[in-house]
């Protein structure tokens, strides 16, 4: 167990949910810290044109004068919608290596450092300084989504 990741059992088996249209999903428990950071690339997919183009198209627009909350990338644990977090969003952010482009933003890529520096209090990023290469912070970023998208076996 890395990255965040709480033992689903005693036996740490896999959870397994089957969907009344006979679709099969898998379920890993996180801790809060690494639900942060996952949910946390997941809201930034889903405004990238890149990632999620037709999401994009929809809600453009849509309430940005009355309601910015959904531009908001930061994760809300208050919201029940929210605290899931999407694999096919986070495996088409691993493929198309988008996490440089997700936090190009300053704010984004120094909210994303804050995050990974809180996974596992800071084991990850313990040899890391303050001069540290921009590449090293995304080299774990992808290593974090590659363990969690690992196929069940």
């Amino acid at each position: 167990m890395q990255y965040g990741r709480i033992r689903n059992s005693g036996d740490d088996a896999d959870i397994i949910g089957l969907g009344i249209d006979g679709s099969m999903q898998h379920f890993t428990l996180l801790r809060m810290e690494a639900w942060r950071l996952l949910r946390f690339i997941h809201n930034l997919a889903l405004q990238s044109p890149i990632i999620c183009p037709f999401f994009c198209e929809e809600t453009e627009g849509e309430g940005a004068d009355e309601d910015d909350e959904w531009l908001s990338p930061e994760p809300r644990s208050d919201s029940l919608k929210e605290r899931q977090v999407d694999g096919d969003i986070l495996q088409r952010c691993y493929e198309k290596r988008a996490l440089e482009e997700l936090m190009a933003d300053p704010g984004h890529y120094y909210r994303f450092r804050e995050l990974l520096t809180a996974l596992d209090a800071g084991w990850y990023v313990k040899n890391f300084s303050k001069s540290t290469s921009s590449r090293l912070y995304f080299e774990l970023g992808y290593a974090v989504l590659r363990y969690y998208l690992a196929p069940v076996f």
